[in-house]
């Protein structure tokens, strides 16, 4: 779930307070990004689906949060799909998913760190 290359490296270019405090500003940004997911997936906005789970995916892979990065991903992908009733439905899921699980993957980010250290 967590990448710890990628987290090792962050320590090692950042001291540990700073990249608690990335981490910590990171959350709550991750968190509006996914409220406003699930709203454009309510709404059918398939083109903002696709541009803020671009976002969520760049800030997944900066922190190493693999399976954030995979499901926005496939947010993507889905939302791109031809048969838009199925894109909609498909980012709907996906983005309840995200919602879901956000907590536990920064949770799990923070252990790691934590770990790490």
């Amino acid at each position: 779930m967590i990448d710890l290359d990628t987290l090792n490296e962050l320590i090692s270019t950042h001291d540990i307070s700073k990249l608690s405090d990335m981490i910590a500003e990171a959350q709550p940004v991750a968190a509006e990004r996914t409220v406003r997911l699930e709203a454009y997936a309510k709404s059918g906005d398939l083109n903002n689906i696709a541009q803020e789970a671009e976002a969520l995916m760049l800030d997944a892979n900066f922190f190493g949060m693999q399976r954030l990065s995979n499901r926005a991903i496939e947010l993507i992908r889905s939302s791109k799909l031809e048969n838009k009733g199925q894109a909609f439905l498909q980012c709907q899921a996906i983005t309840r998913l995200i919602a879901a699980e956000l907590k536990e993957d920064f949770d799990a980010i923070y252990k790691a760190k934590n770990s790490l250290v």
